[in-house]
């Protein structure tokens, strides 16, 4: 195989838009890439996901492998499905038999559609109510019970033929930097990660998972240079040799500023590749892809990554292989176990008060929730309005500032309900207008849409939903109007 073709099947890239322009159709047309990881801005429909799909494989090839990151809650890729419940409702809910049971519906919506790699689940434990980036994508702080429910639900994806990924190998749970816009570093030692972060992936490890996805990261106990992606004390001597894990490793997209700021596209896929990663995400305009392609290709010519590269391409291949399947059918409907499974998660703080429909309700709620890294936004104000207007004549006091929102000095309402949108940690403005908010004298309700730990900082009687789906808000719904709310708190609260 001439180098530049063995270079691009070591690269998974992505794409700019739902359709491909002919510069990329041009430039695909040259290249064997092995993988293609799709985002929501690359899926409308089904029927142009579909087109998108066949046209892939036309340039690239029947062996392509098609991947999203379809995790659940916020991380969720096809706009035109339910959305499946995040992996921290799931913990919450605390059966792992559900946690498979929506990883098999999971892979069937995805395997309807001709994508056969999930980018899922997070092994990343929650230890960290600072982290920005984990969040809900973890399903808790407990590494034995991350590990149940994570595998679970990987199983679940096995048997509807699409293949799991576990990540962020060594774990991104212990962070309070997004690797998106830095590098951070797990100032823990070997024995404390191994008790903690590393224990899922062991375990996933030694259960077989057929992908593992790298963290930007630096674990100075186990290499004090080099972040996980980079790292081959980390992926050839830890993952490959001590746990003798022996399927894929594919690495988080290079384009990530942990790696971006301080590696050039050429020298971190290189870097990854003599780790011990099989796949470099290289995420990034054509230049950056063309970039990767001539570095990789440079590196094989003087036979330095040659053996590797073959034992690389002998696992992607058989991984495709496996998990190539029939072709796109009509997929069932999940709505059933997936309203299950969030109604399952819905947490209660102290004692809320029910509130009965027709009620006057006073709303306090960010106008806006913007996303970052892998996320999408989070609700609107004028979303949450909407959704509680159907039951309640609600006054809205929606804030872009929240230090500078003035509250009603008596309110004519019958329930304050203060709904926090965000995936990060409120700030200090935000939590002295839910003190003035709480100290107007009304029975009052938090309504934790998004981001659990709110619940810690705040400390007032609370509704944790885990997610702001419509499905997650309809099981909310339903225990603010006095239904269960059977969920635990899937980390502590000290």
């Amino acid at each position: 195989m001439e180098y530049r073709q063995l270079a691009s099947r070591l690269i998974a890239i992505d794409l700019p838009g739902p359709t491909l322009d002919p510069a990329h159709r041009e430039f695909l047309s040259r290249h064997r890439f092995s993988a293609v990881c799709l985002f929501r801005r690359n899926i409308e429909s089904r029927p142009q996901l579909l087109a998108l799909i066949a046209e892939l494989k036309e340039l690239l090839g029947e062996e392509l492998l098609i991947a999203t990151d379809q995790e659940g809650g916020s991380v969720t890729r096809i706009p035109f499905r339910p959305t499946p419940p995040s992996p921290m409702a799931l913990g919450a809910g605390g059966k792992s038999e559900l946690s498979r049971e929506v990883g098999r519906w999971v892979g069937e919506d995805l395997a309807s559609l001709g994508i056969r790699w999930d980018l899922a689940p997070c092994l990343d434990v929650s230890s960290n109510p600072a982290n920005p980036v984990i969040g809900e994508r973890s399903f808790g702080s407990d590494p034995r019970q991350v590990a149940a429910h994570g595998l679970a639900w990987a199983e679940g994806l096995q048997q509807a033929g699409v293949m799991p990924c576990a990540k962020h190998f060594c774990g991104h749970g212990n962070t309070a930097v997004d690797s998106h816009l830095d590098l951070p570093t797990v100032a823990a030692s070997r024995a404390e990660l191994e008790a903690t972060e590393l224990l899922p992936f062991q375990l996933a490890a030694a259960a077989g998972i057929p992908a593992l996805m790298t963290a930007h990261i630096l674990y100075p106990a186990l290499d004090p240079v080099y972040p996980a992606t980079l790292s081959r004390a980390i992926l050839h001597d830890l993952l490959r040799g001590e746990y003798g894990y022996r399927g894929i490793v594919v690495t988080d997209s290079t384009d990530m500023q942990a790696i971006a700021a301080r590696y050039s596209p050429g020298q971190a896929a290189v870097r990854a590749l003599r780790a011990g990663a099989d796949l470099v995400l290289g995420l990034g305009d054509l230049a950056v892809k063309e970039e990767q392609v001539q570095a990789v290709a440079a590196a094989l010519s003087g036979s330095e990554l040659r053996a590797s590269a073959e034992a690389s391409l002998g696992r992607i291949g058989a991984a495709y292989e496996r998990f190539r399947g029939a072709s796109p059918t009509r997929p069932s409907d999940p709505s059933s176990t997936y309203r299950a499974a969030w109604e399952a998660g819905v947490t209660r703080f102290g004692e809320p008060p029910v509130a009965r429909r027709g009620q006057r309700v006073l709303l306090l709620c960010p106008l806006r929730a913007p996303g970052s890294g892998a996320y999408q936004e989070g609700p609107s104000g004028q979303a949450v309005l909407r959704w509680l207007a159907e039951d309640f004549s609600v006054l809205p006091l929606l804030y872009t500032e929240a230090a500078s929102l003035a509250l009603p000095a008596a309110p004519e309402a019958d329930l304050l309900l203060f709904a926090t949108t965000g995936s990060k940690l409120m700030g200090p403005a935000e939590l002295e207008l839910a003190k003035r908010a709480f100290g107007l004298g009304l029975r009052g309700l938090h309504l934790a849409l998004w981001n659990p730990y709110h619940t810690w900082q705040l400390r007032r009687p609370a509704l944790a939903s885990y997610g702001f789906s419509e499905e997650a808000l309809g099981a909310l719904k339903a225990a603010l109007l006095g239904g269960e709310a059977p969920g635990h708190f899937p980390f502590s609260m000290d």
